[in-house]
């Protein structure tokens, strides 16, 4: 059947709803959850937020109960988000039509926010594409109309939780979640530490008293908890799950191995935080070690971290190279230009060169600037070369806490011009194709792209 037209010329409607005012609103005496819910949810949206919070349906009937002594439900923070992102939803669809900004013509019940949710074993995709939500106006010239909501992007493909990161990051992954949720994230992957031999753990894990068991335990309850998480809200967000590596010493890629075969892990970030086996981004003292053991010199230990990198690269080709230039957060210099080196910077374009022979995607990681360093990792000397050579980027937070998601992408934002990137990459999942899979390991796993100019029209940057 050939689609219809839409009876009324829509325009751009957009809302913006402060969540802690419904909060307060639908935790009113008298009965305001009943009360907001019927005013604002047609019945349809009435069934379905009964059923997804496990309320009787008296609380949204159409006629109010005659015992107003009934007890209230518990009105949690899911329940509240869920119902101020209706409500803004529902207001940027009313603003959409021509008359008064829809307030004159289409009511609140007039309009449907309808989001699909897949089954638990996979995310929400159909045709190679992710299902987005969308408004549906009912009753408009006796016909029902759909329009998409886009989601407001951006995306973080690199981040961690104190759940399962603990003495390193802070709060739990669905808070975490939530936060991307809350700022309109189109993907949040989830990328927690891989297990590391008893030789290599941190400070705080030896005074936490981990162990090798500990750590295993520790990633295969990141994996039930992220999976979990994906199905709850995968009618809001895109979830991808993979980890971060440490590429240390030789035993480190049967490490990597080992989750790789435990795990159906959908990519993981190549990192390397180790030189010499020193971390060189713990502290400054250890940076030091590190240092003396490179022959005294940053530029000796630059040249030796970059070679422990192209090692990494070589046997692993991470589909998503993390934090490339890590080694000058705890350097003389973390400003200084790789270019006063000469054999630094020959092994960077190495580097660059192996990135882009086979596909990966170098992570524009605003975690930089949260550190004191004026631009993302990596530096726009190195951006621009990578462009050069046809590279591909991709955006992360590197977050370790709630009020790290997001921190600072509006810096990358005005970053990319610098750097001459016109474009940015980011991963999706979609069923397994011979043509679109980026890395035959990772099946579902592919990759999506938008122009740099679309990306600055994106809600995203209006809601943060």
């Amino acid at each position: 059947m050939k689609p219809l037209p839409f009876p009324l010329a829509l325009h751009i409607g957009t809302d913006i709803v402060h969540i802690p005012r419904i909060a307060r609103l639908i935790n009113r005496p008298g009965n305001y959850l009943t009360r907001f819910t019927r005013r604002i949810l047609c019945a349809q949206e009435q069934h379905e937020f009964t059923t997804r919070f496990t309320l009787p349906p008296s609380y949204t009937s159409e006629s109010l109960p005659s015992q107003p002594q009934r007890q209230t439900p518990t009105i949690t923070p899911d329940m509240i988000r869920w119902l101020a992102g209706r409500f803004a939803a529902k207001e940027a669809a009313r603003k959409a039509t021509p008359t008064a900004g829809g307030a004159g013509s289409i009511g609140w019940k007039d309009v449907m926010v309808r989001a699909e949710q897949e089954d638990s074993e996979r995310m929400s995709v159909k045709n190679g594409k992710s299902s987005r939500p969308e408004i549906v106006f009912l009753d408009v010239g006796g016909m029902e109309d759909r329009v998409d909501l886009t989601p407001a992007m951006p995306f973080s493909h690199h981040s961690h939780s104190g759940q399962f990161c603990p003495g390193h990051a802070q709060n739990s992954t669905e808070e975490m979640i939530q936060t991307a949720i809350a700022q309109k994230m189109h993907t949040f992957c989830l990328t927690e530490h891989m297990p590391r031999g008893k030789e290599d753990f941190y400070p705080e894990e030896i005074e936490a008293g981990n162990t090798e068991s500990w750590h295993a335990s520790n990633e295969a309850a990141y994996w039930t908890e992220a999976v979990r998480l994906r199905t709850k809200y995968a009618s809001q967000i895109q979830i991808i799950i993979g980890f971060e590596c440490d590429w240390i010493r030789p035993s480190s890629e049967d490490l990597i191995s080992r989750s790789l075969s435990k795990f159906p892990f959908e990519f993981f970030v190549g990192s390397v935080h180790h030189t010499h086996t020193v971390p060189i981004d713990y502290d400054r003292p250890m940076y030091e070690q590190a240092r003396q053991r490179a022959g005294g010199t940053d530029e000796r230990l630059f040249e030796d971290y970059f070679d422990a990198q192209f090692d990494m690269l070589r046997k692993l080709r991470p589909l998503v190279v993390g934090h490339f230039d890590l080694i000058r957060l705890k350097s003389d210099d973390m400003e200084r230009s790789f270019m006063s080196f000469p054999g630094v910077w020959t092994r960077i374009l190495r580097n660059l060169d192996f990135i882009a022979e086979y596909g990966g995607l170098i992570e524009l990681n605003s975690a930089a600037i949260r550190k004191g360093m004026s631009e993302p990792y990596p530096k726009a000397e190195i951006c621009k070369e990578f462009v050069a050579r046809g590279g591909r980027f991709c955006l992360s937070d590197d977050s370790h806490g709630i009020d790290q998601v997001g921190l600072n992408f509006h810096r990358v934002l005005d970053f990319l011009d610098k750097a001459g990137i016109s474009s940015l990459h980011y991963l999706t999942l979609a069923e397994p194709s011979a043509t679109a899979t980026v890395d035959a390991r990772f099946p579902r796993t592919q990759t999506a792209s938008v122009s740099i100019d679309e990306l600055k029209d994106m809600a995203f940057w209006k809601s943060t």
